[in-house]
């Protein structure tokens, strides 16, 4: 995949999550949303989506500056 078109769906998947921990998605929902984005089945979306807590998500802020080199 082309850089440009991978970022858009790492950036889709972040929205999916961050819509998910706020509340607005239900994980029903995030977890189909994941489905169609990644091509998981919806029950690993289900799994990693619950999986995702303040101990095991990085800044994304430093994964940037890793990324860019700034």
């Amino acid at each position: 995949l082309k850089s440009d078109m991978t970022d858009r769906y790492i950036q889709g998947a972040c929205d999916i999550i961050l819509k998910y921990r706020s509340g607005v998605l239900a994980l029903r929902e995030a977890s189909s949303r994941l489905n169609a984005l990644t091509g998981l089945s919806t029950e690993v979306a289900e799994k990693l989506l619950k999986g995702i807590n303040r101990d095991n998500v990085r800044c994304l802020s430093s994964l940037t500056k890793h990324r860019t080199g700034k």
